[in-house]
């Protein structure tokens, strides 16, 4: 699930028989299988911004819960480049690049020359991310477990 990308996503959560006016807004907010990994760790998320019920959500998380064990061993680490405040852009684009962060949004970080100490900034808030970055929300939840990942560590 780790390398799935949008469209593989979708045609799992069919299989799993998951209404599609779900199914076309996980598509719509580009979840692929990492950020649905992340977003699975946030039940309030799935029910406020994708309107799951809860009969769906069991489903999707029972389902998930083979997968989701399994994340932390695949989270690039990069604890011996220090804090993230302390990244230039180079390096902030590289831990952006290797948590598998959508290339549109690597663009907009690399023209809009934001840094750590710009980013650090920025993750402050989910609206900062959103408005600054346009994330959709499995972008989003992808950057914000692996920052959380990476202060954590």
């Amino acid at each position: 699930m780790f390398t799935w990308g949008v469209d593989k996503v979708c045609e799992w959560l069919e299989g799993i028989q998951i209404n599609k006016k779900y199914i076309e807004k996980f598509r719509a907010e580009e979840v692929d299988g990492k950020s649905l990994l992340c977003l699975n760790k946030n039940s309030e998320k799935l029910k406020l911004v994708f309107n799951m019920k809860v009969g769906p959500l069991k489903i999707l998380q029972h389902e998930l819960s083979v997968y989701s064990k399994d994340y932390d061993k695949y989270v690039p680490k990069w604890r011996e480049n220090g804090p993230i405040r302390s990244w230039d852009t180079k390096q902030l684009f590289n831990w952006l690049e290797g948590i598998g962060l959508p290339k549109k949004y690597l663009s907009l970080c690399e023209e809009e020359e934001i840094n750590g100490k710009a980013f650090g900034i920025l993750s402050t808030s989910e609206s900062n991310l959103v408005e600054t970055l346009e994330l959709k929300e499995g972008p989003l939840a992808l950057l914000l477990e692996n920052v959380q990942l990476y202060n954590d560590s």
